[in-house]
């Protein structure tokens, strides 16, 4: 049975033995670690789950955010969306290993370059931006993505990649 599939009461009480919450008696750097190793709507679930672990939340270090509605989606639930992603990114604590978005931002694309600029800030190690071919075009990757040396993977759909250009050898010498 996964997590995901549980509600909350279920939860609870697979968690417990003999009335005591065995997860929320983990130290937080334990339960970091395990975070690491869990879908972010897990770890999200786990926190909610116990009023003492609310704080680790800001420390999940794989963030995963997916537009449900995607292209169907209203202004609204647009502007819905980027304040939950919003919210979550200016509230971090810890450093981001991965980062997962899909989206159609439509007119919200300078809040997906505010979120590049505080993950490249975070030392995000993996980046996957799947924009889903927004009606406006591709999605122009911002300078500051190309001077991150923490950035090991790097996964683009519907997006430009323009990397700067590297002066001439001869102009070296």
């Amino acid at each position: 049975m996964e997590i995901g599939d549980v509600n909350r009461s279920e939860s609870s009480e697979v968690m417990k033995e003999d009335g005591v919450d065995l997860f929320s008696h983990l130290p937080d750097n334990v339960i970091n670690i395990i975070f690491e190793f869990l879908p972010m709507k897990d770890s999200i679930q786990m926190c909610i789950l116990s009023k003492r672990l609310s704080h680790l939340l800001m420390l999940i270090p794989n963030l995963e955010f997916k537009d449900r509605l995607l292209q169907a989606t209203t202004d609204e639930k647009r502007k819905e969306f980027v304040g939950i992603v919003d919210k979550f990114l200016e509230n971090r604590d810890g450093a981001i290993r991965s980062f997962r978005l899909l989206f159609s931002p439509g007119s919200y694309i300078s809040c997906v370059d505010c979120w590049i600029i505080i993950l490249m800030r975070c030392g995000v190690r993996e980046l996957d931006l799947d924009f889903l071919s927004d009606q406006q075009g591709h999605y122009e990757l911002p300078s500051c993505l190309f001077n991150n040396e923490a950035l090991t993977v790097l996964k683009l759909r519907s997006s430009i990649f323009t990397p700067p250009s590297v002066p001439a050898v001869s102009s070296l010498l």
